[in-house]
């Protein structure tokens, strides 16, 4: 690597809102930021998850994470030139959860496209979208492949 961006971690704080901290040029960033869109708007104790995708136009931050309302939601943000690391995509409702049960997540980015795996009771859906910033996202029940 070339000491730009290359470790971020994110929590939930007592607000609900979610926090990030940037390990970058060879030292992590002094404060934790909080992400654009995200105070007052997480459930507290939401599932949360994120990863890197590449795409043509760039490298980006994928977070997911559970609503308030109940909707898996997405945002996303740019790796290149970042100074203000909690400006992230406004939140993207992509499915509708049922707001009670635990849910688990996980998002990985394959071949530019963002996916995301969402565990909930005894069903795993892997939601595919065509880029970071997609409004329609693909649904598919992976639970017995």
């Amino acid at each position: 690597m070339d000491g730009g961006e290359v470790l971020e971690v994110f929590i939930q704080a007592t607000n609900a809102a979610i926090h990030g901290r940037v390990y970058i040029n060879s030292v992590w960033t002094a404060d934790f930021y909080t992400v654009d869109g995200t105070p007052e708007t997480v459930m507290g104790g939401a599932s949360l998850t994120a990863t890197t995708v590449t795409q043509p136009n760039g490298t980006f931050v994928f977070l997911a994470y559970v609503a308030s309302n109940s909707f898996l939601t997405v945002q996303s943000r740019g790796t290149l030139n970042v100074t203000q690391y909690n400006t992230f995509s406004s939140p993207v409702n992509v499915m509708q959860g049922d707001g009670e049960s635990e849910t688990g997540l996980g998002a990985v980015g394959i071949e530019g496209a963002p996916k995301i795996y969402f565990g909930t009771g005894q069903k795993i859906l892997e939601l595919s979208g065509s880029a970071v910033t997609a409004t329609n996202w693909t649904q598919v029940d992976v639970t017995s492949l």
